[in-house]
């Protein structure tokens, strides 16, 4: 399945899911955390590629749902908009060789911002009172970036999260692994974004 037909069938999923659904809650969604994107140095141990990835923001709308049974059960959709923030380095060696015998390195450094749109959706089971655990996916398009070093524009991160409901708002931890490799660069081992997310939900409406 190329990239385009797993974003498809992920639409078609959340639709398929929330049509029987009952809305519940809705309101803003507040995400910010860290990731990583994985490096590859060569066989004298100098890094030449790498994307320092330094922090990701957006800004959504939440739709949560629940069916009728079971009451231990809520779906969450959201819609986000978001960047992506990262130090992009690159790293080379020239021919000329120094009086050790060791080559001279050099290196730039450049921001980045990748800017990008999302719809996430997460089955969420209440655990214990007020506390649950959540599991799903966020395709997304990248639509603004730096695109000499996009290689897809699309990802589908997996998601998985733990949160806690105030009642007047929720806090949750999201971890995600992005499934499809992003970036390309000379050296870099690996395009996949890795990253963990604080989030903060306040609802507008409570069913």
């Amino acid at each position: 399945m190329d990239i385009l037909g797993l974003v498809v069938f992920c639409a078609l999923f959340i639709g398929v899911m929330t049509v029987s659904a009952q809305l519940s809650q809705h309101g803003l969604v507040l995400n910010g955390g860290l990731g990583k994107v994985d490096s590859e140095r060569n066989m004298l141990g100098v890094r030449f590629d790498n994307i320092d990835y330094k922090v990701g923001l957006a800004l959504g709308y939440r739709l949560r749902f629940n069916k009728p049974e079971p009451k231990s059960f809520h779906y969450d959709l959201d819609v986000n908009f978001g960047v992506k923030g990262a130090r992009v380095e690159n790293w080379g060696m020239d021919y000329e060789i120094n009086e050790d015998g060791t080559y001279p390195a050099y290196s730039g450094y450049t921001g980045a911002g990748y800017h990008y749109t999302s719809i996430g959706f997460t089955a969420n089971y209440m655990l214990i009172r007020n506390f649950s655990l959540g599991l799903g996916v966020e395709p997304l398009y990248f639509f603004k970036g730096h695109y000499s070093e996009i290689k897809n524009s699309y990802d589908v991160p997996v998601v998985a999260r733990i949160a806690y409901n105030f009642k007047i708002a929720e806090i949750g931890i999201s971890g995600k692994y992005g499934l499809v490799n992003v970036f390309e660069m000379d050296y870099l081992k690996s395009g996949r974004i890795r990253e963990i997310q604080l989030s903060l939900f306040i609802p507008f409406k409570t069913k």
